[in-house]
């Protein structure tokens, strides 16, 4: 299927949106959302940490479980190789140091012809960090600088899609992230078969 939905953790992002899209493409749960979408096809969070401290959270979760490739991931979790460079990777994962930005290269290398986004903020909505609370010490949160530090990065990542012949939807309810086409969710699924 070409139509693949990256699911992120943004603040606006909410449980409705997440049973929106189920069937509708392929589906890759981005950390926490996970737990909205526990029927998606991937769960990803790049962090090896993250897997190690919310991994049995996710324990029932049937798809692909990937992280970047590291030591020491959880068994069960497959580790992707990746280059810290800027734009897509035609071949493997460019990481952009955001698992948003490596989610949508994910999709990319699977075979997306359409990649729709939500919750996808990449700004602090309502002074939040994420839907869910906060994560504990020592993992790391969306904190202050982190959006304004990334969002540039993704606009090489939007160009290369283009030229690869890549349509990216932003439906995120709320977002700073200006590169991509701006569609409702709603509007999305209806152009959908």
């Amino acid at each position: 299927m070409s139509v693949w939905f990256c699911l992120a953790s943004g603040p606006s992002m909410c449980a409705e949106d997440a049973e929106a899209v189920r069937g509708r493409g392929r589906l890759i749960a981005i950390g926490n959302t996970g737990e909205l979408a526990p029927f998606a096809d991937v769960l990803y969070s790049a962090d090896g940490a993250w897997w190690r401290h919310y991994g049995n959270r996710h324990a029932g979760f049937t798809g692909r479980r990937c992280a970047l490739e590291q030591s020491h991931l959880p068994d069960g979790v497959e580790g992707l190789p990746y280059r810290n460079a800027p734009g897509l990777g035609l071949d493997i994962i460019h990481t952009g140091q955001n698992s948003g930005y490596q989610a949508i290269n994910l999709a990319f290398l699977e075979g997306a012809r359409t990649i729709v986004l939500v919750g996808y903020d990449m700004q602090h909505t309502g002074g939040r960090h994420h839907w869910h609370p906060d994560h504990p010490r020592p993992l790391g949160n969306f904190n202050p600088g982190m959006p304004e530090l990334c969002r540039p990065k993704f606009d090489g990542l939007a160009r290369d899609l283009a030229e690869n012949g890549v349509r990216v939807i932003n439906a995120s309810r709320e977002t700073a992230l200006a590169c991509f086409e701006r569609i409702p969710l709603r509007d999305v699924l209806a152009q959908l078969p």
